[in-house]
């Protein structure tokens, strides 16, 4: 066969191998979202799919993809802990149980409680938290919209107030997304312990945005949330709002 020949056949041959291996993404729709919230979905995902950015999507953790039971995973996980070691900072404990969790100063006195652990003592309590309490707890609804995220090639994130380490293990392991994807508030490690030290920013209410901005810095395409604390990473979304609804995980997808 002349060269001119070959070249051609090869050409053909490497088209054929790579249309065959190219297949374009399928949507599930999403049980516990309207008809026309998973057209909005698939539609912005489909207009995407070629898209040469970055595709970001953003999700709270707990009450957004981990049930409350009817605690945040970080509460219980630490409350379980003290209950363990009762001599551990106890007027700590104490001025806990007396605050919103909400609050920055309840948002400081659980980096304050964990310090002094190393970080794998700290993913360890996250695990067995979430073994003990929460096995069962991922929403399977905003499990299946994270899994089509995934399959049109969106980066999947995780934006919480509650320690980043207390979640990483586990959320990278239930939702196959990287350890690093989970972004929490973060305490300065020194000679392989934790401290009290927090590193900015806390990304709690506009501190969510800022934790976007400084850490992924791409702006969502969707973002998730449930909370009055996610308002602000909800309003940075470009194109997509999902409000989750406690207790019925109702889905509303605003524009």
């Amino acid at each position: 066969l002349s060269s001119f020949l070959m070249k051609k056949i090869i050409t053909l041959v490497l088209l054929i191998i790579t249309t065959s291996i190219y297949a374009a993404p399928t949507y599930q729709n999403i049980p516990g979202i309207s008809a026309q919230d998973n057209q909005r979905i698939k539609q912005t995902l489909e207009k995407y799919e070629d898209y040469k950015g970055r595709k970001v999507a953003t999700f709270d953790a707990d009450g957004t993809v981990i049930g409350q039971v009817p605690y945040y995973l970080a509460d219980v996980a630490i409350f379980d802990y003290a209950l363990n070691h009762t001599g551990k900072k106890l007027d700590l404990i104490k001025n806990m149980t007396s605050g919103s969790n909400t609050s920055n100063d309840y948002l400081t006195q659980r980096i304050d409680y964990l310090s002094g652990l190393t970080p794998q003592e700290i993913t360890d309590l996250g695990n067995k938290t979430f073994n003990k309490y929460f096995k069962g707890k991922i929403y399977p609804n905003i499990k299946m919209l994270i899994q089509n995220l995934k399959n049109y090639g969106f980066e999947v994130w995780i934006i919480s107030a509650s320690p980043e380490l207390l979640y990483q293990g586990v959320l990278s392991r239930e939702l196959d997304i990287p350890v690093t994807h989970i972004i929490g508030t973060k305490s300065v490690v020194s000679n392989g312990i934790t401290t009290n030290k927090i590193v900015l920013p806390v990304p709690q209410d506009d501190g969510k945005a800022d934790a976007i901005e400084t850490i992924i810095k791409a702006k969502p395409i969707l973002a998730a949330g449930n909370s009055q604390s996610d308002v602000e990473m909800l309003n940075y979304s470009s194109i997509l709002k999902v409000i989750i609804k406690l207790l019925v995980v109702v889905v509303h997808v605003l524009r």
